[in-house]
């Protein structure tokens, strides 16, 4: 399948799961809200992953967005948005696009972790971490857990 209009129910599904956690994108970042409401998503399978192009269009790998979870799935199309937000595409002007872009990649990756972290530890205060079992504990990190990978 190249980029096309979406023919099956397959299809539809993971474009549709796309756009709903794009939208989800705007609870934890409701600064991208503005960027969400302009992003279009379609789908491609020459792409191995995930990218944006500076004018909104988002392009996912059908098969890369099934395979992830959905918290996975918001953290990657949150950090396509922040290559908007922070102009990857402009400023790479004059410098080699893929380097500048893997360099965006680290920072995006950590202003996204520094935040949700953030935000996890708003909700698993000091005060209730030591009186919560573990297995408890852990279960909330998990269904909340940040992802590790560096650079899409």
């Amino acid at each position: 399948m190249t980029e096309r209009a979406i023919v099956d129910r397959a299809e539809r599904a993971v474009l549709d799961r796309a756009e709903r956690a794009l939208r989800l994108v705007t609870v934890p970042f409701p600064h991208l809200a503005g960027l969400v409401a302009a992003a279009r998503v379609t789908l491609d399978d020459r792409l191995p992953t995930m990218g944006v192009f500076a004018s909104g269009r988002l392009v996912a790998n059908p098969q890369f967005v099934q395979r992830l979870k959905d918290n996975e799935l918001l953290f990657v199309l949150a950090h396509e948005m922040l290559h908007l937000a922070l102009r990857t595409h402009d400023r790479a002007k004059g410098a080699d696009r893929l380097e500048f872009n893997y360099a965006h990649d680290y920072i995006i990756n950590d202003i996204l972790r520094a935040e949700l972290v953030a935000r996890l530890r708003e909700q698993v205060s000091a005060g209730e971490a030591k009186l919560a079992d573990v297995e408890k504990l852990s279960e909330i990190l998990t269904a909340k857990a940040v992802p590790t990978n560096e650079g899409e």
